[in-house]
């Protein structure tokens, strides 16, 4: 399958990146309506029937089943078998699955990311675009039989309206700083608690095909099928929080002598309290240190890329390296006969055919090697290269 390419602006059009960074993300949410074939060469039914189909790599942990609001246990529509690992596992029966279609339940498809091109193409972009990993569930729904009741997530929300009509209610209520751990996630509370707290309903919207719908984490929302049969995706997106740097640095502080040393008896308060203060301030020297930064910045990279699309092209054993632009902020700006390349943090000298290619790249967010050599053919690999390597260099680019 030919692969689709999708940035953010295509998801969010006709509001800008800008406008959203500024007056929605992690503020309210948005909805926005498209031309009804927005969205068609990403997903569609026979995408989905595709991977209903592929029976050997769903389990009761990827295909869940919820009817009337609450999820369909396992041994109602599965049956235990060995998966392709060889592990007895619960799979997915496909008439107990039509059955229960039948009687109006949701099919939901978890962390199909990369088996499809359409959705992985939205995932990198959203990715590329925030710096954060995403997964996305595809629903299956069908004409007025809720799936789940009003609840709260605890990552930012994407969807992606496919076939038929959805009516989603946003509530005005929002559970503060959601994370997924006890206490602080939806399954923590039972559903009367969730509608209570969900509040009055802000806003009612029937989504059609096209039209896209962005909720922040924490924010009160439920969805109802309008149709006879309806289908739309949702993409999380998990932002890296300050206990992901305590868990980093967990691995590595059994390194440092004194986080090994034993603490004192817990019945010398003074020893205990005193030993307590030297790895307060030990913590925070290397919580401050620059490498912690970077290990840090390595990780959320790492997290942010994890499900890269892979790019083969058998019998070919080429690689395809793809760029993305670092710095947002990068300017091209003149003084006198000289290009200056404006960072963030620093302005650097160029050449005219590094002010030409960089000029092209802060058009864009990423880019592959192809689009760059096909757009500057005239300057030869060996010119192209040496300016994508001096652009690396400035902290402009950086590879994929």
């Amino acid at each position: 399958m030919e692969k689709t390419a999708v940035e953010l602006s295509t998801l969010l059009d006709p509001v800008t990146e800008k406008e959203f960074l500024a007056d929605y993300f992690d503020v309210k949410h948005l909805y926005v309506q498209g031309p009804p074939e927005r969205f068609s060469e990403i997903f569609s039914w026979d995408e989905f029937n595709r991977l209903m189909n592929m029976g050997g790599i769903w389990s009761d942990k990827t295909m869940k089943l919820v009817l009337q609001g609450t999820l369909v246990e396992p041994e109602q529509y599965c049956a235990s078998d060995y998966d392709r690992d060889g592990r007895e596992t619960m799979i997915p029966n496909p008439n107990r699955v039509i059955e229960f279609a039948r009687q109006g339940a949701t099919i939901v498809l978890n962390h199909q990311e990369t088996l499809s091109s359409g959705i992985s193409s939205v995932e990198i972009a959203l990715q590329k675009a925030f710096g954060a990993p995403s997964s996305c569930n595809a629903y299956c729904s069908f004409r007025e039989k809720p799936g789940f009741g009003p609840h709260f997530d605890t990552m930012d929300v994407f969807v992606l309206h496919i076939s038929g009509q959805k009516r989603w209610n946003i509530y005005e209520g929002r559970f503060d700083l959601a994370v997924d751990t006890p206490g602080f996630n939806g399954g923590s509370f039972p559903q009367e608690y969730h509608d209570q707290a969900c509040g009055k309903v802000a806003e009612e919207l029937i989504m059609s095909p096209g039209d896209f719908l962005y909720v922040p984490k924490g924010l009160y929302h439920a969805a109802l099928a309008h149709d006879d049969a309806c289908l739309h995706l949702s993409f999380g997106m998990t932002r890296p929080l300050g206990w992901n740097l305590v868990q980093l640095l967990a691995q590595d502080l059994p390194k440092h002598s004194l986080f090994r040393e034993p603490l004192p008896h817990f019945d010398d308060a003074g020893a205990h309290q005193k030993h307590l203060k030297k790895l307060a301030d030990a913590l925070q020297e290397i919580v401050a240190s620059p490498g912690t930064s970077t290990n840090m910045r390595n990780y959320q990279r790492s997290r942010a890329n994890r499900d890269a699309a892979p790019d083969f092209s058998f019998p070919g054993t080429t690689h395809q390296t793809s760029y993305r632009v670092a710095d947002g902020e990068a300017k091209i700006i003149r003084r006198g006969q000289q290009w200056l390349l404006k960072l963030s943090t620093e302005t650097a000298e160029i050449d005219a055919d590094c002010m030409e290619v960089a000029k092209w790249a802060l058009q864009r967010s990423d880019f592959s090697q192809a689009a760059v050599t096909d757009a500057f053919k005239d300057k030869g690999p060996e010119i192209l290269g040496n300016v994508l390597k001096e652009l690396e260099e400035t902290g402009i680019l950086q590879r994929d």
